[in-house]
């Protein structure tokens, strides 16, 4: 296995998009992709470890660029900003990954038809968005995502199948957020699963996450069920 690591570069409006794609280059045939959507900080070192241990899985992992310029910031407020642009405005958000997707699957080494989105934190909510808006996208996957609904709800069916991996601390997770997700994934006919962790917290799977007076907490335990849990699910739909 010769795991190869580009940074890849493509143009949507006004800006330039920088993500990153790992694969194995020894693959004679084109792979099934699994995109990874990063936390509130960007398309990080974390977002791209994901990518790379989506490889050595056998699939091709991108770590997609949605706030464009490839940024990245260890600093939450910062983060915050170019988040809360997004959040506030929806479409602009889905028009962003679905940029993304488009430039990925039109990669050569990548089998066009067999699609997967997984996401952390923010990066939940924009998975959880590609399911929403998207219909060639096979399956979803949401680590400790944010589940705040767009306001223009649409009731066509979801194609995708969709996982969502909760901690049942999450402070950012209230109550009524899991009870309108659930409905909406009803309405809309997905084929969906939601795993609630017991006394787990925001950023579950992020180690070195320890902010538990903000209800963020890594929990090794939590990360691995999860992990493995992504894995079944993956290897069920593509």
């Amino acid at each position: 296995m010769a795991i190869t690591q580009d940074t890849l570069e493509f143009t949507h409006g006004k800006n330039a998009y920088r993500p990153v794609m790992v694969w194995d280059d020894d693959a004679a045939d084109p792979l099934p992709v699994v995109m990874v959507c990063g936390t509130i900080l960007g398309r990080n070192d974390f977002a791209i470890d994901r990518a790379r241990e989506l490889a050595r899985l056998g699939y091709v992992g991108v770590a997609l660029d949605v706030y464009g310029d490839g940024f990245a910031t260890d600093d939450f407020a910062v983060g915050r900003t170019h988040m809360d642009a997004l959040m506030n405005d929806r479409e602009e958000l889905r028009d962003r990954l679905a940029a993304n997707i488009d430039f990925v699957r039109s990669q050569p080494n990548v089998e066009e038809l067999r699609l997967a989105v997984i996401g952390y934190c923010f990066g939940g909510l924009c998975a959880l968005d590609v399911a929403r808006s998207r219909d060639d996208v096979m399956a979803v996957a949401s680590f400790h995502g944010v589940l705040t609904q767009p306001p223009r709800q649409l009731k066509s069916p979801i194609n995708a199948k969709v996982l969502i991996m909760n901690g049942d601390a999450d402070p950012l997770v209230p109550v009524s957020d899991i009870a309108s997700i659930q409905e909406e994934l009803n309405v809309r006919e997905a084929d969906w699963q939601f795993h609630n962790y017991g006394f787990t917290y925001h950023s579950f799977a992020i180690p070195g996450a320890n902010m538990p007076d903000h209800g963020v907490k890594y929990n090794d335990q939590a990360q691995a069920r999860s992990w493995s849990t992504l894995k079944g699910f993956l290897k069920e739909s593509l």
